[in-house]
């Protein structure tokens, strides 16, 4: 099981695994997986001939300026062309590179989790829509990188034609967005920025069944089958998992001049939502319920959701509060907090470890993360462990496309959950002069903000949300119970925060230190 001996030694413990019984010591799984080694060994090899083999029998898709493509029946400008042996239930989008750049004029028509060919220097491969909130996202994310490969003189134009998109802005201020739901079309239209000052807010009307057609009129005209009114959070909440997300929300929640949604991830993203019945729907409760002096507040990970956000709401405003933590102690809590569908049984959503069912050590952590230095593509690697090149922009990937999102200055803050455990007046000192300065408010602290605060709120021995959190425990952190409250080991602390060449960007974003190594 030694990576530097067996290559799928992870995979010999993905087989121990499901062959012994989980009481079995690990020490016991490894003398039954000595068993594998040698298979292991000439599997790899075969494993990687067979991956050769099939790389040099697909080719990537090439389309030339002047082939036909399948886009829309509806579309112009030389686009309208059928739709061969694709679902009419299928979202897919269009881009075509201008010339006057390092690529020639191509139009590639894009497949989630394929290869697309730009030109014979440039090859871009894209992730599977699974890893976006939704099909326009990573059709918007690929335009990024498209543009980018072909150089700043590049003209890179999208077409898309699925769900969660909108039309472009009618005559009358208002755009129609269709969600999850291909049978239901909601037209918007944003409201006077008085409405309730620091949010943005909408008039949205609902067409379904009969009046499905009318989607189309002008917006005063059209008869729908509901309407409503609501606004945008003015506060989020996001970061990486495992970073104190959910703390953050409930101690702000109980302040006096927030109110949160319910739930308090309302979120659009992997169809979480349903965009009328649910998402506005709720956010509609939540603007009523807010006063004049108050703001609602939400809380989503992940950049993705915020995309969908912009693109269905025409770029709202609002304030992005990130959270970050070390990323030893993030790494060690996310992959002792979740099981590992890829590697293991009763793994079923959500996708949380249990102790007696699931085995966690900090020596079987090393070895899955050696494996990955030794394999840096090897297919059995779990996605919570992470390699070598993930770490080094373990948060920075994300607050990419955050500060990209951003529409003024100071509306993304980074906070380290740190500094909230260790110096709670230095955190809220720094939070509520943020918070205050973009709401134009003031915020003080409140009776009972310390309990709060010292809850443990979703910690892997206490998973998910819930009134009866503990305060403490007389464990130090990073020790669990399914690891029988034994911490990572050093040297792969070491290691990782060498890997973690962003780390003084992120101390210095947060005003954290994060004892960095030079």
């Amino acid at each position: 099981l030694r990576p530097d001996v067996a290559p799928l030694g992870g995979g010999c413990w993905r087989l121990c695994s499901r062959c012994v019984p989980s009481e079995w010591p690990y020490g016991r799984c490894r003398r039954v997986g000595k068993a594998f080694i040698h298979l292991s060994c000439r599997m790899s090899r075969l494993w990687k001939a067979l991956v050769v083999l099939a790389a040099s029998c697909v080719r990537p898709r090439e389309v030339s300026a002047g082939q036909p493509l399948a886009f829309d029946k509806h579309a112009t400008d030389g686009d309208e062309v059928e739709l061969p042996s694709r679902s009419e239930e299928e979202d897919f989008c269009l881009l075509r590179i201008r010339p006057e750049s390092t690529c020639s004029d191509k139009r590639m028509v894009l497949r989630f989790g394929d290869w697309s060919k730009v030109s014979n220097e440039h090859l871009l491969r894209y992730r599977p829509w699974q890893e976006f909130s939704s099909s326009l996202a990573a059709c918007e994310n690929v335009r990024r990188e498209v543009a980018e490969a072909c150089g700043p003189t590049a003209q890179v134009e999208l077409k898309y034609k699925g769900t969660f998109m909108a039309t472009d802005t009618r005559s009358d201020g208002s755009w129609v967005v269709v969600g999850r739901d291909r049978q239901e079309r909601v037209a918007l239209r944003r409201l006077d920025a008085s409405t309730k000052p620091r949010h943005d807010c909408y008039e949205a009307k609902q067409f379904r069944g009969s009046s499905f057609a009318n989607a189309e009129k002008p917006f005063d005209e059209a008869a729908a089958a509901d309407t409503a009114m609501f606004c945008l959070p003015a506060v989020v909440i996001t970061g990486h998992i495992k970073t104190g997300t959910t703390a953050l929300w409930y101690l702000l929640e109980k302040h006096e001049k927030f109110v949160g949604c319910q739930p308090k991830e309302l979120c659009l993203g992997r169809g979480r939502f349903r965009l009328w019945s649910e998402f506005i729907t709720n956010l509609a409760a939540a603007t009523k319920e807010a006063s004049e002096s108050q703001y609602i507040l939400n809380g989503c990970l992940g950049w993705e959701e915020y995309e969908d956000l912009h693109i269905l709401f025409k770029a709202p405003s609002m304030m992005k509060l990130y959270l970050t933590r070390r990323a030893p102690e993030t790494i060690w809590s996310s992959w002792n907090y979740f099981c590992m569908p890829e590697m293991e049984e009763k793994c079923a959503r959500p996708p949380t470890t249990r102790v007696g069912v699931h085995y966690r050590s900090p020596e079987l952590f090393h070895e899955l993360f050696m494996l990955g230095k030794v394999e840096q593509s090897n297919s059995l690697l779990p996605r919570r462990i992470p390699q070598e090149a993930d770490i080094a922009q373990y948060f920075g990937r994300e607050l990419l496309h955050i500060d990209r999102l951003s529409q003024t200055p100071g509306d993304v803050l980074l906070l380290a959950v740190e500094h909230r455990e260790q110096d709670l007046d230095g955190f809220w000192s720094r939070l509520s002069s943020s918070l205050g300065s973009y709401l134009g408010t003031t915020l003080q602290q409140y009776e009972g903000m310390v309990e709060v605060a010292e809850k443990k709120i979703n910690t892997n021995d206490n998973k998910f949300f819930s009134e009866k959190d503990k305060k403490t425990s007389e464990h130090a952190e990073g020790e669990y119970q399914i690891t029988k409250y034994r911490a990572m080991l050093q040297d792969d602390v070491e290691m990782i925060m060498k890997d973690w060449t962003e780390c003084p960007t992120i101390s210095q974003r947060t005003g954290w230190d994060y004892g960095c190594q030079s």
